[in-house]
Parts: C-alpha cells; sequence; structure tokens
C-alpha cells in the first residue's frame, strides 16, 4: 500500500503507516520487543513511536522473517 504526499511516495511497507498518521513522522520500520513479543513497529527519539504490526512474535527472528517475507499485517488503529 503506498500513499503520494507531495510528489514523494510514502511505502508503508516500509515506513510506518501509523505512525505516519498519527505523528506526521516517516519512520521506518523494525523489530522491537514489548513484554507481550516482538512486533513490526516504529521508533523515535530512542522511543518506541507505534506498533504496526497486528501479530506479536516469539522472537526477533520469527518478526524479522515476516518483515523481510512480508507476511506480517498492518494494524489501522493504535
Amino acid at each position: 500500500m503506498a500513499t503520494t504526499y507531495n510528489s514523494t511516495v510514502l511505502d508503508f511497507r516500509r515506513f510506518g503507516y501509523l505512525a505516519y498518521v498519527y505523528s506526521g513522522a516517516r519512520l521506518e520500520l523494525e523489530v522491537l520487543q514489548s513484554r507481550a513479543g516482538f512486533y513490526v513497529g516504529t521508533v523515535r527519539d530512542d522511543m518506541p513511536c507505534s506498533r504496526e504490526s497486528n501479530e506479536y512474535y516469539p522472537s526477533n527472528e520469527a518478526a524479522l522473517d515476516a518483515m523481510v517475507k512480508d507476511t506480517w499485517t498492518q494494524k489501522v488503529a493504535p
């Protein structure tokens, strides 16, 4: 899913959709960890900004694999 904004294509499989919608920040996706498990999300100022994936994964490797294979699903709301 891509959106055009000011002639710039925002690739929401690379950048956080929720981070962009709710904070206006174009932040790259990465694997983060919480007590619930590992997830696809974004970081801003060295702090978690958004959890983008619906899923939690049992390991960093499983979450990274989901990112690489594009098998995770995007949350539509925080």
